[in-house]
Protein backbone atom coordinates (compact mmCIF):
# COMPACT_ATOMS: atom_id res chain seq x y z
CA UNK A 1 0.00 0.00 0.00
CA UNK A 2 2.79 2.29 0.56
CA UNK A 3 3.69 2.02 -2.82
CA UNK A 4 0.52 2.82 -4.22
CA UNK A 5 0.90 5.77 -1.89
CA UNK A 6 4.40 6.79 -3.06
CA UNK A 7 3.07 6.44 -6.65
CA UNK A 8 0.13 8.53 -5.99
CA UNK A 9 2.70 11.16 -4.59
CA UNK A 10 4.65 11.79 -7.70
CA UNK A 11 2.40 11.38 -10.15
CA UNK A 12 0.11 14.39 -8.71
CA UNK A 13 3.32 16.15 -8.37
CA UNK A 14 4.28 15.44 -11.71
CA UNK A 15 0.80 16.70 -13.02
CA UNK A 16 0.95 20.17 -10.56
CA UNK A 17 4.33 21.20 -12.46
CA UNK A 18 3.32 20.28 -15.87
CA UNK A 19 0.25 22.83 -15.33
CA UNK A 20 2.61 25.29 -13.46
CA UNK A 21 4.73 25.41 -16.50
CA UNK A 22 2.14 25.57 -18.72
CA UNK A 23 1.55 28.89 -16.88
CA UNK A 24 4.93 30.48 -17.37
CA UNK A 25 5.43 32.65 -20.68
CA UNK A 26 6.56 31.10 -22.92
CA UNK A 27 9.66 33.41 -23.15
CA UNK A 28 11.01 32.15 -20.06
CA UNK A 29 13.97 30.07 -20.72
CA UNK A 30 14.45 27.94 -17.88
CA UNK A 31 10.88 28.32 -14.37
CA UNK A 32 12.55 28.43 -11.11
CA UNK A 33 10.14 26.45 -8.91
CA UNK A 34 10.90 26.75 -5.11
CA UNK A 35 9.79 22.92 -3.59
CA UNK A 36 8.99 23.71 0.39
CA UNK A 37 8.58 20.49 2.51
CA UNK A 38 8.21 21.41 6.42
CA UNK A 39 6.27 19.37 8.11
CA UNK A 40 5.14 19.02 11.40
CA UNK A 41 3.59 15.72 13.63
CA UNK A 42 3.48 13.25 10.07
CA UNK A 43 6.36 13.33 7.55
CA UNK A 44 5.77 11.30 4.57
CA UNK A 45 9.08 9.20 3.33
CA UNK A 46 8.47 10.26 0.04
CA UNK A 47 9.38 13.79 0.39
CA UNK A 48 13.12 12.78 -0.14
CA UNK A 49 12.87 10.87 -3.15
CA UNK A 50 10.30 13.85 -5.03
CA UNK A 51 13.23 16.21 -3.83
CA UNK A 52 15.75 14.08 -5.80
CA UNK A 53 13.37 13.07 -8.64
CA UNK A 54 11.90 16.75 -9.39
CA UNK A 55 15.74 17.93 -9.52
CA UNK A 56 16.95 15.28 -11.82
CA UNK A 57 14.36 15.98 -14.45
CA UNK A 58 13.71 19.38 -14.00
CA UNK A 59 16.58 20.01 -17.23
CA UNK A 60 14.66 17.54 -19.22
CA UNK A 61 11.28 19.93 -18.73
CA UNK A 62 13.11 23.59 -18.01
CA UNK A 63 12.55 23.96 -14.84
CA UNK A 64 15.31 24.52 -11.93
CA UNK A 65 14.17 23.57 -8.68
CA UNK A 66 15.18 24.67 -5.26
CA UNK A 67 14.03 22.53 -2.18
CA UNK A 68 13.48 24.23 1.13
CA UNK A 69 11.73 23.66 4.61
CA UNK A 70 12.90 27.36 5.83
CA UNK A 71 9.71 29.76 5.91
CA UNK A 72 12.21 32.84 6.34
CA UNK A 73 12.67 32.69 2.70
CA UNK A 74 9.49 33.76 2.35
CA UNK A 75 10.23 37.23 1.56
CA UNK A 76 9.07 39.50 -1.17
CA UNK A 77 12.50 39.65 -2.42
CA UNK A 78 13.73 35.71 -2.37
CA UNK A 79 10.00 35.01 -4.00
CA UNK A 80 10.36 37.08 -6.47
CA UNK A 81 13.31 35.11 -7.84
CA UNK A 82 10.61 32.13 -8.42
CA UNK A 83 8.10 31.61 -11.53
CA UNK A 84 5.80 29.47 -8.74
CA UNK A 85 5.97 27.48 -5.52
CA UNK A 86 4.95 24.49 -4.44
CA UNK A 87 4.10 22.74 -0.95
CA UNK A 88 5.54 19.38 -1.10
CA UNK A 89 3.51 17.00 1.17
CA UNK A 90 3.63 19.72 3.81
CA UNK A 91 1.61 18.81 7.34
CA UNK A 92 0.87 20.76 9.95
CA UNK A 93 -0.68 24.32 10.95
CA UNK A 94 0.92 26.91 9.26
CA UNK A 95 4.01 24.48 9.25
CA UNK A 96 5.97 27.22 11.04
CA UNK A 97 5.36 29.45 8.21
CA UNK A 98 6.77 33.08 7.96
CA UNK A 99 4.47 35.28 9.18
CA UNK A 100 4.65 37.49 6.26
CA UNK A 101 3.35 34.21 4.46
CA UNK A 102 0.38 33.58 7.15
CA UNK A 103 -0.51 37.10 6.17
CA UNK A 104 -0.85 36.21 2.55
CA UNK A 105 -2.38 33.23 3.69
CA UNK A 106 -5.31 34.30 4.95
Amino acid sequence: MRFVEDVLVLVTLRLAIIVIVWTIPIYAATARLLLFSATQRFRHESIPTAIRVLQGRGASIDVEFDATEDASLFTDANLAKYDALVFLSTTGEGVGFHPILLRELN
